[in-house]
C-alpha cells in the first residue's frame, strides 16, 4: 500500500490548523488576561512604541484566527465538513491571519 501524497498533504495541513490554532489561542491569552504586549505589531523584532494602542487589534485578530481555526479542524475531525470546504476555511485563515499581523505591524510602525 502507498500513501498517496494529497492524503499526506491533507494529515499535514490538518496538523498545521492544530498548531495555529493553538498558537492563536494562546497569544490572544496572553494579550488579554496576562496584559503582555510584547508580541504585539513587532516588525522586524522591534516592538512599537505604543504596544498597548495596538493591543486590542492584535488581540481580535488571534482571537478570531483561533476560533475559526479550531472550528475548521473539529470539522474536519468530526466529518461534518467535506475536504474542500475544511482545507479552504484553513487556507484561508492561514492566509489572512499572515496578511493582517502584516499590516497591523505596518500602521503600528509607521504612525510612531
Amino acid at each position: 500500500m502507498q500513501l498517496h501524497p494529497t492524503v499526506l498533504l491533507a494529515w499535514l495541513l490538518l496538523l498545521l490548523g492544530i498548531a495555529l490554532a493553538a498558537l492563536c489561542l494562546k497569544r490572544a491569552w496572553t494579550i488579554i488576561v496576562r496584559r503582555n504586549f510584547a508580541e504585539v505589531a513587532v516588525r522586524r523584532g522591534q516592538p512599537p512604541r505604543d504596544p498597548e494602542r495596538w493591543a486590542p487589534y492584535a488581540a481580535g485578530i488571534h482571537l478570531v484566527c483561533g476560533a475559526l481555526m479550531t472550528g475548521a479542524v473539529l470539522a474536519a475531525l468530526l466529518g461534518l465538513a467535506p475536504y474542500a470546504t475544511w482545507t479552504g476555511t484553513i487556507g484561508l485563515t492561514l492566509w489572512g491571519y499572515l496578511l493582517a499581523l502584516h499590516l497591523l505591524a505596518r500602521a503600528a510602525h509607521r504612525s510612531a
